[in-house]
Parts: structure tokens; sequence; C-alpha cells
């Protein structure tokens, strides 16, 4: 037997062992194979599988049907369709305005330029003059205000019986791109309430300026109550507080005796910002969200949608998971609604930690699951949670207004301002308002004549009242006296 031969013999049997090896080698790598593509579907079915629908029931805006002869709303449209508000020819004058319109989205700093110059030369139209007149910012012109009131004798009517009902109930709000048209006006008929309540107070009827001043707020809180979104409670709101500061107005000239304005101060203080309608707003805005996360789902039209469709392709989605992380939002800034600034809870919640995370760690989509559902809620919550501090900025205004009133009173009584804001209890208040933002007495310094908010970013813009110089009018008042022979 050759050497050739035997090798041939050894080789052959050989062959199945090695078949064998290389076949147990294939079935371990295709296991692996297998299991690694199980295990992929697996993971992926767990990281891309949504959550069950949430339990929402406590966000539900529960609506009653008000019928239309006891709904403010049908008299408030009445009153819109006979407005007298010539904006928008006066807004054609803007160059700004008109570049809008013809399409331009674009501007160069040469472009701003212009649009400033432009405003500086540009005569103020009636209905700018005529707000700048309610801030006080141009002289009182009863001509200005007598043209105003004239041509809006039938709307003021419409508006005093929408105030005559009961409540205002809004057409549901489901969708962010659904118009709100009739909010623009309504601060307008604010505006008018207000220009009709400082002509009656100039034409000596004072009693009717305050109680018109008074409508306004109530007028506030009907549109914060009004079962609206969250854009229906800041306009509401906006509007309470034009009404407080028409009353603070009236203030400065009034001649009524402390007897006849220590009802204002109970009025004022029914009107604080009632934080239920803030409340409901949250609610509405859970429904509008929800609806924009179903556009995002099936990618439609408008900025949900055309988010869906640069992102969805590339980022993990659950709607689900999304309505519930905005929920759990919801839930936190209502608590916070129902309390004063100072009591608010500290610190964000544990399951909301991921809100501070987009802030801080920026917003890589492979470091985040249900990457556009968490930008959809931290684009939104934001701002919306806002609202709790307008809300104690309004509470702010109330009570300062109500410590106005009573100095005022106090002043006609003794000829001076108090040393402290002590001496206005009993006679005056029952007793002296807090700060919502600390919980402390309200700030007050007889040296300055001024009360202020204890919050230094509210202070510096709306938060510090200065005192009318009612002393000196005592005293000038005095000295009048004195010279008339008797």
């Amino acid at each position: 037997m050759t050497f050739r031969t035997l090798h041939l013999q050894q080789a052959g049997r050989r062959a199945p062992h090695n078949r064998a090896r290389i076949s147990i080698k294939l079935v371990v790598v295709l296991g692996v194979v297998v299991l690694l593509f199980v295990g992929g579907i697996i993971a992926a079915y767990v990281l891309l599988k949504d959550e069950p629908p949430p339990d929402v029931e406590d966000l539900y805006v529960r609506r009653q049907e008000i019928p239309e002869e006891e709904n403010a709303f049908h008299y408030l449209e009445l009153a819109r369709a006979k407005m007298y508000w010539p904006e928008r020819g006066d807004a054609a004058a803007n160059p700004f305005v008109q570049a809008v319109k013809e399409g331009k989205t674009t501007f160069t700093q040469e472009d701003l330029d212009r649009f400033l110059e432009a405003e500086k030369t540009r005569e103020k139209s009636k209905t700018e003059r005529l707000r700048d007149m309610l801030e006080g910012e141009e002289e009182w012109d009863p001509i200005l205000a007598a043209e105003f009131l004239e041509n809006n004798k039938e709307m003021l009517a419409l508006f005093d019986r929408a105030l005559d009902c009961s409540r205002c109930q809004v057409p549901k709000v489901i969708s962010v791109e659904q118009e709100l048209d009739y909010l623009s006006p309504w601060r307008d008929m604010a505006r008018l309430a207000a220009v009709r309540a400082i002509r009656d107070l100039r034409e000596g009827r004072e009693q009717e300026a305050f109680e018109g001043a008074i409508d306004i707020l109530r007028f506030g809180h009907m549109i914060e109550d009004s079962g609206g979104c969250m854009m229906n409670w800041l306009v509401g709101n906006a509007v309470a507080r034009l009404g407080l500061q028409t009353t603070r107005r009236l203030l400065a000239e009034t001649t009524l005796p402390p007897e006849e304005l220590r009802p204002s101060v109970e009025r004022v203080g029914a009107y604080e910002s009632r934080r239920e309608g803030l409340i409901n707003a949250y609610r509405a805005e859970y429904e509008v969200f929800s609806n924009a996360v179903d556009d995002v789902a099936k990618g439609k039209g408008g900025p949900y949608g055309a988010m869906a469709k640069r992102g969805l392709s590339r980022f993990v989605f659950k709607p689900n998971q999304t309505r519930r992380m905005y929920a759990e939002h919801l839930r936190w800034v209502i608590k916070d609604a129902k309390r004063s600034r100072w009591e608010w809870q500290a610190d964000v919640p544990e399951d909301m930690e991921w809100l501070l995370d987009l802030e801080t760690k920026g917003s890589t989509p492979w470091r985040i699951r249900n990457h556009v559902g968490r930008v959809l809620v931290a684009m939104i919550a934001p701002p919306l949670s806002r609202a709790n501090i307008e809300a104690c900025r309004t509470d702010w205004c109330a009570r300062a207004t109500k410590v106005m009133i009573a100095l005022r009173s106090y002043v006609s009584k003794t000829g001076e301002l108090p040393d402290d804001l002590e001496a206005l209890v009993p006679d005056y208040l029952d007793e002296v308002p807090t700060d919502p933002f600390d919980g402390q007495p309200l700030r007050y310094s007889r040296e300055e004549g001024i009360l202020y908010a204890s919050d230094e970013e509210f202070r510096g813009r709306e938060g510090s009242f200065d005192i009318p110089s009612w002393t000196e009018e005592r005293e000038k008042e005095g000295e009048a006296s004195e010279t008339v022979p008797h």
C-alpha cells in the first residue's frame, strides 16, 4: 500500500467528521442569527409598542347646553356685528402690515429700519389714539371719545344685554387651527366700555362710572369661564385687568365719599381671579392637544403634520404615551392653579424630569424614546403653565386695587396717607390683603407713594402702582375754601 493510498483512506475517514463540524458551526451561526433576529423583533416590539390609552376622565370638560337667549355669547356676536372700530383701514397705513399682506415673509435690517422710520412719521389712527388715551399715554380727547361712543350705541346696548346673562358659553374648541375671531373684538368692546366709564365720571355720573368699570371686570371673568381654551382665558384675564385699571383711573378723579366707595372694595374682591375657569381652560387644551396628536399620527397638514412628515421616518412616535405625558403635565399645573404662587410645588415630579432633560441634554433622538411626542409636549407645556403666573398677577392687581380704593377713602376722611395699611382696618378694609407671590401683606410705601409686588419681574412691569396725589388735592381744596369770603 503506497503512502498516497494510505493518505486518501485516512482523509476519507476524516471527511464525515469535518462535514459534521461544519454543519454544527452552520447550525450555531444560523441559530445565533435567528436569535438575534427574533431578539431584534422582540426589542423593536417592546421599544416601539405604544401603551394603552390614558385614563383622562378628570380632564374632560363638562358642558351644558344653554338656550341661546340665556347665553351671553349670542348677544356678544350681535354686538360684534354692530361695532364701530375702524381698525382695518387704520392698519392699511402701516407699511409692515402692508408688506405682510403682499406675501412678504422675510425682512432685512434695512426693511426693519424703514418700517421704524415710517412708524415715527405715520399719523396715529383713531383706534391707536383711543388705546393710548386708555393707557394714559395721550391726553383725554372728549371729541374722539364721543365719536366712538356715538357710533357704538347699539353695540354697547347689546354688550350690556350680554352682561345681564348669567353665563357665556363659546363654541367648543377642538383644533389648534380653529379660528377664535370673536376674541379680539371682545377686547375692543371692553375698551369702549372703559371709555364710557371715564366719560360718565367726567360728566358727573360717578356711581355709573364705577359700575361700568366693575362690569368690565365681570366681563373678563365671564370670558375666563366661557368653556374655551387657554386663549379664551388669557383674553378674559386681560379684560379683567382692564376693568381694574379703569377702576384705579376713576379713583384718581372721583369725588365720591368713603361710604359710597366702600361697595367697590367688596365688588372688586368678589371678582379676584377665580381658578375654575383657568382649570377648565387647561382641560379644554387636553382635547385640542389629543386631536393634534391624531393629526401628527396621520401626517396631516398644519404645523403638527409638517413635523410628522419630517420626523416620523426617523423618530419614534407613540400617540398614547404622548397623551399620557401631556395629561401628567396638565395635572401638575392644575394643582398649582388652585394655589397662590408661594404655595406652588417646588420641584418637578420625577415622571416629568424629561422636560428638563430636553433643555439640559438636548433633543438627540437616539437618547430619548418617543422623541416626536416629547418634543410636542415640550413645545406646548412650558408656555401653557405660565397662565398660573398670570392668574397670580391678576390677583395682585385686584388686591392692590382694593387697597387703592381704601386709601382714597382714608385720604378723603383724614387728609393724609396712613403710615401703614393696618390703619385701613376695619373702617376701610376687613383685612390687609396678602401678596399672592409670597403670602405676606401687600407692600406699601407712604414715603414713595406706591404699592408694589414682591415678585421682581412683575414689579418691573405692572406690579407697582403709584398712589395719586390726593393729599395735594385736599390741600388745594382747603386753600380755596379759605380764600372764599364769608
